[in-house]
Formats: structure tokens, sequence, C-alpha cells
């Protein structure tokens, strides 16, 4: 895989550790931390026990909690907005054989994340580049002790431009994580968005 996106090195996002419900985002090129993503399971009075992942910047601010509801629709609220279906916001393609997802900007601007099927890899395409990736998921690769290889962490690479705007680069992060979460308990079943079973009895969010 190229080390360029449109010719351009990438602003590297770097997942530790590699999973998508439980983890902390690091800026590579500094190791400054940008998101951290934490699932809990919140106990209820009347009902079953609910599974939220709340990711939030590196000032504790809420950027966005999703909500899984297993054989129900996922719910997401982005900050302190009220929780709406995941479907909503992200528009899985109704073809057969179709791996991609698409949503949209505050701008209106359509990007479609391609790769959303098994043994595939996420990459983000927009209209004005449908041929040639935006953003993309590198899968970590272990490190070989034999030949001293030290092996790559899992990253979220973003072209410059995409990066530099918060707000987009907030949806290109909360978008690859929902997917790549729901790619995962889809292709593996022995994942789980809870890597540690962790009982939380209160949390500050619009979704508790």
């Amino acid at each position: 895989m190229s080390a360029t996106i449109h010719g351009v090195p990438p602003i590297c996002l770097v997942l530790k550790p590699d999973h998508p419900c439980n983890t902390s985002i690091t800026e590579g090129s500094s190791g400054k931390i940008l998101y951290t993503v934490n699932t809990e399971v919140i106990p209820q009075d009347h009902s079953a026990p609910r599974t939220v992942t709340f990711v939030r910047r590196a000032s504790g601010d809420l950027v966005a909690s999703f909500e899984w509801k297993g054989f129900k629709s996922d719910l997401v609220a982005f900050g302190e907005e009220e929780p709406m279906v995941a479907s909503n916001w992200l528009k899985k393609s109704s073809l057969l054989f179709r791996e991609t997802v698409t949503w949209k900007d505050s701008h209106w601007k359509f990007y479609k994340w391609k790769g959303f099927a098994p043994g595939l890899t996420l990459e983000l395409y927009s209209e004005m580049s449908k041929t040639q990736p935006l953003a993309r998921f590198q899968k970590p690769r272990v490190p070989v002790v034999i030949t001293n290889y030290r092996g790559i962490p899992a990253s979220l690479q973003i072209h410059p431009s995409l990066a530099s705007s918060a707000e987009l680069r907030d949806q290109i992060v909360l978008s690859f994580l929902y997917l790549e979460k729901v790619r995962r308990q889809r292709d593996h079943e022995d994942f789980t968005p809870l890597p540690t079973h962790r009982i939380k009895t209160r949390e500050t969010s619009n979704l508790v």
C-alpha cells in the first residue's frame, strides 16, 4: 500500500489497542491523544443493561456515543444532541454485493466508505474523489523478532485537507469506528465491544 494519499503524506491517527470500541487515538507524528473511546455496560432498573460506546476528546468533552441494540437498530448521539437511529446517519447500499456506506457532512457533501465487506479494508471516497481514497484504515502488522521488524500499529490515515477540519475529522473517525465495530462483530464470532466486562452505574451523557 502506498505511503501517500493523492501523493501527499497522510495524517495518521493511531489506534492503541486495535479495537474500535476501546482505544486511545493519537496523532501519529506527535503522539498527542486526540480521542479516547470506551464502552460501558450500564445497568437499568427495569430492563436489560445497555451497552454504550463513548467517544471523547482528550479534554473529556463528549463527541458522540453509540448504543448497541443487538437485534434492534443501533442508536447514535452527537455531543448533547438527541439519539437517532444509526441508519439515518450511515446509509448502506441496497444493491446486492455492494460493500459501500455513505454519509454527508454539514454542507451536504457526500462521502462513501468502501470495503464494508468480509476480507476488505475500509477506504473513504467523496464525490470529487471517486477513484482515489481520501482516508483508509491501515491494519496492524505484528513485529518479527528474527528480522528485527518492529511492526506497525493500526491507524486511520486521512488526507491533510480533511484532517484540518475538526468537524470533518470527527465525522470520519466516528463513522469509521462505528462501521469497523459492526464489520468485526459480523465477521468474527468472538468479537465483543467489551474486552473486559465492566459495569458502570452512572455516566454523564444524554444516552443515560
